[in-house]
């Protein structure tokens, strides 16, 4: 082998070798590039959950409110109903006891009555009041006399009835006398709207 191709092929070598680092080289850039996009995607990937676990705590959160919002709401609603009826129960108690005590017992004086329970019934829209009365009498003042029952009226005030479920021993000794007035016990008195006169049953 003479000296050209000696040269010759050692040239060959040198560039093949430097071939091959290219190549090898070129190969490993297309690598890296590889691994940074699975790295960006995974990054992407991994933002874009973040950001949609973060929409779903924020959607959460305001459907939380919006419940909590929403209760409040119908507990403030439920408490003013409330408050509204035990009011329109007073105040019916307070004047049906006159009304009760004038048509059904004779009339009396110093009237008064305690409230001990209720109801609302929405649908009739009607109030049942327990109630405890107390009263004098019309012309002999230290006569004290006392029922108690429930009363039912609707909530326009119309279709009053009284049921009473205790008299004083007074006062059934004053019915005893006086026959045609007042109504037994567990007797429903019809007194039809407050401020008119009524029948029993």
């Amino acid at each position: 082998m003479n000296a050209k191709t000696v040269i010759a092929v050692a040239v060959i070598l040198v560039l093949g070798v430097f071939g091959y680092q290219h190549l090898e080289a070129g190969k490993l850039e297309r690598l890296a590039l590889l691994d940074m996009q699975k790295v960006e995607m995974v990054n992407r990937q991994g933002e874009e959950n973040r950001q949609r676990q973060e929409q779903e705590r924020r959607q959460q959160e305001e459907e939380q409110l919006r419940l909590a919002e929403e209760q409040r709401k119908q507990e403030e609603e439920r408490q003013r109903q409330f408050a509204e009826n035990k009011n329109r129960a007073y105040s019916f108690a307070e004047t049906a006891k006159d009304k009760i005590i004038d048509s059904v017992y004779d009339g009396g004086t110093n009237c008064g009555v305690e409230v001990k329970d209720w109801d609302y019934y929405p649908d009739s829209d009607s109030f049942r009041v327990k109630v405890a009365m107390t009263w004098n009498g019309m012309f002999f003042a230290s006569k004290s006399y006392g029922a108690d029952g429930y009363l039912t009226v609707k909530a326009d005030g119309s279709d009053l009835k009284w049921n009473p479920t205790w008299v004083s021993s007074t006062l059934s000794d004053y019915q005893e006398s006086k026959r045609t007035i007042g109504a037994a016990v567990g007797t429903v008195v019809a007194l039809g709207a407050l401020g008119a006169s009524g029948s029993a049953n």
